[in-house]
This record gives structure tokens, C-alpha cells and sequence, in this order.
């Protein structure tokens, strides 16, 4: 399956680095396109142009309108492909989202690894076969359904090192290659959306990878990727 996965990438984005790992290691093709203002949407459309998968990384609440706006230019270039939302925001208003935006097919709530490899392996994206998709919400004629929660990683380090293919990032420059090395959080805070976030679904609120294991690909990028900072 061709996926395309789309996303800001001022920073790094390892969430879709980690989902194009994931989809790989599936058997997949993935590819990763930048979308970092309004001005990308003409540039990722071309992209898509052979996707059969479309993944958007909509985080944050501000960027919505774009995001919005793309998926309506991609279901335009192909009506019938999929397109999928996933992140912070499109997790908490799926659906506020579904319900008011037609170009938006599933939202993929919290992390999105085992869904989104789930999702390209179907034979078909029908309603009958989204329903045994665990984590995602979806529209199903005039109406939005919600399958079973899907139980956040345990282990991080069963995920494959993202996906680093292409240039070596240079901040300052300096050859830096930007890592995970936990993800949630041990506090809650009333106006955080991780916070939010982690109300969604079951699982441990803060996970840390093993450190040997980061070590270990701090080495790796520190030899074959000439990394020389590491964030």
C-alpha cells in the first residue's frame, strides 16, 4: 500500500517518522510530505499523486482551517481515496470534526502506529471493515461511530526507529537528529491537552524507553547518519 503521510516539519516530526517505520515494517511504502504553512498544499497534492493512503498530523487547533482546506483539494484529486486525521486536536474533536467536514473520512485517536498499519492493510476502507479497527473514529452514512478504544504501547521499544531516510537535518549547522525518548506525562494539568489526550484510552499515562536502547541509536545515527547533536 502507497501512503503518503502528511505533516509540519519545522522541528522534525518523529510521529510521522514513527508511522512511516511502522507502515515499512508492515510491508508498506510510505512517504513523508511537508506541510508547514498554506503555501505546501500545492506540493503535497502532487505527492499524493500515487498514494492509495492519505495520513494527515493535525496537533494543533490553529491549523485546522488548513488542514481542512488540503483534504478538500486531495478528495478532489481522488474521490475516493481515504484520507486519514490523526494528533492531538483530531483526537479530542473527532467528532466535531467528522460531523462538519465531509473530505474527512477517520480519525485516528492517540497513537497511531498499529492503526494506521491496520488501516492500510485492509482490502477495503468500507464501514463493515472500519469497525474492527480498534482506536479510530469514523462515518458510516449520516452517521459517526467510534470503535473500541485501542490500549496505548507498553513498551516503546517495540516500535522500529523511525523512519530518518533523506538528508540529516543540519541546526546551527550542525548535523542533529531529534529522538524519543518518552512519551505522555506524570502530571495533570487541567489546561494541558495531554492531559486530555490520555482520558481517551487505556494504557500507562508516561512510558520511558530503555536506555541502552536509546544509546544504542544515538550510536547508530552518530555513524551512519553523521549526527553530532542530539534533541
Amino acid at each position: 500500500m502507497r501512503v503518503l503521510l502528511v505533516g509540519p516539519d519545522l522541528e522534525g516530526n518523529l510521529s510521522l517518522q514513527y508511522l512511516a517505520s511502522s507502515l515499512r515494517a508492515a510491508g508498506h511504502s510510505p512517504r513523508i510530505a511537508t506541510f508547514d504553512t498554506a503555501k505546501d498544499a500545492e506540493s503535497v497534492r502532487a505527492a499524493a499523486k500515487d498514494a492509495e493512503l492519505i495520513g494527515l498530523s493535525l496537533c494543533f487547533q490553529i491549523r485546522a482551517p488548513e488542514f481542512i482546506a488540503l483534504a478538500a483539494g486531495l478528495k478532489a484529486d481522488a474521490p475516493g481515496r481515504t484520507v486519514v486525521v490523526g494528533g492531538h486536536y483530531a483526537s479530542c474533536a473527532a467528532v466535531e470534526l467528522l460531523e462538519n467536514h465531509p473530505d474527512l473520512d477517520v480519525i485516528a485517536v492517540h497513537e497511531g502506529e498499529q492503526t494506521i498499519v491496520e488501516l492500510a492493510g485492509l482490502a477495503e476502507r468500507s464501514p463493515e471493515s472500519l469497525r474492527g479497527v480498534a482506536g479510530i473514529v469514523f462515518r458510516d452514512g449520516d452517521q459517526i461511530t467510534r470503535t473500541p478504544s485501542r490500549r496505548i504501547l507498553d513498551d516503546l521499544d517495540e516500535l522500529p526507529w523511525p523512519d530518518r531516510s533523506g538528508p540529516s537535518r543540519l541546526v546551527a549547522g550542525v548535523p542533529t537528529a531529534y529522538m524519543m525518548g518518552s512519551r505522555g506525562c506524570v502530571s495533570s494539568c487541567d489546561y494541558c491537552c495531554i492531559t486530555t489526550l490520555h482520558r481517551l484510552v487505556p494504557g500507562k499515562r508516561f512510558r520511558q524507553r530503555d536506555p541502552d536502547k536509546v544509546v544504542r541509536e544515538m550510536a547508530w545515527m552518530y555513524h551512519e547518519r553523521g549526527a553530532r547533536q542530539f534533541i
